[in-house]
């Protein structure tokens, strides 16, 4: 014998094709200058990971970017970070450098966008035991913050940066359309910021009633939406924002027609499908369209957020997963379904 040890593996849940998870096993990656081994404990399924679960991609990847762990192994030379310090990550690592950097807009960083992101690109992501990332996406953890928890900072830091960037100011009128995750964080979200009535939209009661519960005023079926009973309940102007959390060509197409003249439509949801608009709605209306892209300098007011007990996120996830059972789920929630947030455990 040898006398050596075995190389040490892990798991990882690999998209190999569309609607096709793979568990695989591969060994550990090691941490290079400037980065740290994470051991992941928990991950949620975005929106995003579930569109690109039902396209498929041209090459094989491990998704999963809503993530939160423990520090394994420091990478050479790195000060600051030790083993065993919980985390939560930022699923990109911006250069710092770049114009978009120094005007304050990290997240527009060309090394941030998709194409480097972690589970969203290249990097592979966190349905995975290990992660090898880059230390400048790393957020300790507050201690009255789980490391469960610690994995909801990502798309409460989304719909943050989302509320932001729109024109929303307190005593607005607003509708959310899609009661998903993301909806319903902006539900609440923008409740905590003063709204001055909050309408919400989806096919299903129980997400439905999840929004009201969130702090919605009111919450309808697309069946009973209307220009003309919008005017009737929220009057003759209308709301004063739309923010689509959806993503689908559908509610892309109703949020433009239910915004009102000189309104907002703030765009959360990410599309993956073409949609066809007409673009004189636009016009005529003259509507000011925002669309909104991942975490700016949210990440740290998130868990600011969550330490403070003004989110909750347990009163949005309503499964927790093992990885082995992730093509299941995927299937699940990539059809109609009663699901909020769905998180999947590592440890």
């Amino acid at each position: 014998m040898s006398g050596k040890k075995p190389v040490k593996t892990m798991r990882e849940a690999v998209l190999i094709g569309k609607r096709n998870i793979k568990i695989q096993s591969r060994p550990l990656p090691r941490p290079k200058e400037g980065e740290v081994l994470v051991r992941i404990h928990y991950c949620g399924i975005c929106g995003s990971d579930v569109h690109v679960f039902e396209q498929g991609r041209s090459e094989p990847l491990t998704l999963g970017h809503e993530f939160s762990g423990t520090i394994a192994e420091v990478g050479p030379g790195l000060e600051g970070w030790h083993p065993g310090e919980a985390v939560a990550v930022r699923p990109s690592a911006p250069c710092g450098v770049c114009p978009w950097c120094s005007q304050g807009q990290p997240h527009l960083c060309d090394r941030s966008l998709p194409p480097q992101g972690y589970g969203t690109g290249k990097a592979p992501g966190a349905y995975a035991d290990y992660m090898a990332v880059d230390a400048s996406s790393l957020h300790r953890l507050p201690p009255e913050i789980t490391i469960r928890d610690g994995a909801f900072a990502e798309p409460l830091a989304v719909v943050m940066h989302a509320v932001r960037i729109s024109r929303f100011k307190p005593g607005d009128r607003v509708l959310v359309l899609g009661c998903g995750t993301i909806g319903l964080l902006t539900v609440h979200v923008l409740t905590q910021c003063g709204a001055g009535l909050v309408q919400a939209i989806d096919p299903i009661k129980t997400k439905r009633d999840r929004a009201l519960e969130l702090g919605a005023d009111h919450a309808h079926g697309p069946a009973e939406l209307s220009r003309r009973f919008l005017d009737e309940l929220i009057g003759q102007t209308g709301p004063d924002i739309v923010f689509e959390c959806v993503g689908i060509p559908q509610t892309l197409v109703e949020a433009f027609d239910l915004a009102p003249k000189r309104g907002q439509v703030l765009v959360l949801g990410v599309g993956m499908e073409p949609a066809l608009f007409l673009p004189k709605i636009w016009v005529f209306k003259e509507l000011n369209i925002q669309a909104t892209f991942g975490i700016g300098r949210e990440f740290g007011l998130a868990l600011k957020w969550l330490a403070a007990g003004r989110v909750s996120p347990e009163a949005f996830i309503t499964r927790e997963v093992s990885l082995e059972k992730l093509q299941e789920t995927m299937d699940l929630l990539s059809c109609p379904n009663q699901e909020g947030k769905v998180i999947v455990r590592l440890v």
